[in-house]
C-alpha cells in the first residue's frame, strides 16, 4: 500500500485501510524510473478517485471521516 501525501514512520502501527478500487495488477519494473513514472500515475488516477467518490457521497465520507477520527487504534 502506498499512503499518497504522507511521510512518516508506520512500522509497527496499525492503520485503517478502505480500498476504493484496485488501480492494476502487481508488476516488475525494468528501472526506478519507470517504476516512479507508474506510481505517479496511479497516485494521479487514486486522487481523481477519491474526489469524484466524496463528490457523489460526501455525507457518507464526512461521517466516515468523523467515525475514524473518534477512533483509537493502538
Amino acid at each position: 500500500i502506498y499512503i499518497i501525501d504522507f511521510s512518516g514512520d508506520l512500522y509497527g502501527k496499525k492503520i485503517v485501510v478502505f480500498i476504493e478500487k484496485f488501480l492494476r495488477e502487481e508488476e516488475n519494473f525494468p528501472s526506478v524510473a519507470e517504476l516512479i513514472e507508474t506510481m505517479n500515475h496511479d497516485t494521479l488516477r487514486a486522487k481523481g478517485i477519491v474526489r469524484e467518490k466524496i463528490a457523489h457521497s460526501p455525507e457518507l465520507y464526512n461521517d466516515l471521516k468523523k467515525a475514524l477520527a473518534s477512533l483509537r487504534i493502538e
